[in-house]
């Protein structure tokens, strides 16, 4: 047998049994979501995630100014509209024990926020 032969097929057996495992690496595990609350005060929170997943913010707001911002690796994102009417949301990646920056405010904020972490279902 050669070289490129053995190589080959310990690539797809090693796969193979590994597919599973592979597959679950990023899915997420609704069951295990950690419910927070999202203040309304404009002030600079933090979150440190326990595990790798997705944190989701989100808010209504029936009229006037609305803003949301999260900073995450590295990255800031930020909605910041006025009207009425208005839904702002982010869904972003984070990482175990790198901590998340976030702060919203809602001039008459509706019956909608929501800020959850959600798990990967696998992590190593």
């Amino acid at each position: 047998m050669s070289l490129k032969s053995l190589v080959q097929l310990f690539a797809e057996k090693f796969l193979v049994s590994k597919k599973e495992w592979v597959a679950q690496q990023r899915n997420t595990a609704p069951s295990n979501t950690v419910e927070l609350s999202l203040p309304n005060d404009n002030n600079l929170h933090t979150y440190t995630p326990p595990a790798d997943g997705l944190l989701v913010l989100g808010q209504s707001c029936s009229s006037g100014a609305c803003y949301l911002e999260v900073i995450a690796s590295g990255a800031r994102f930020n909605l910041d509209q006025s009207g009425t009417g208005i839904y702002q949301g982010f869904t972003v990646q984070v990482n175990r024990g790198q901590t998340v920056s976030f702060k919203a405010t809602a001039d008459n904020r509706g019956n909608f926020s929501i800020l959850h972490f959600i798990p990967f279902v696998s992590q190593t």
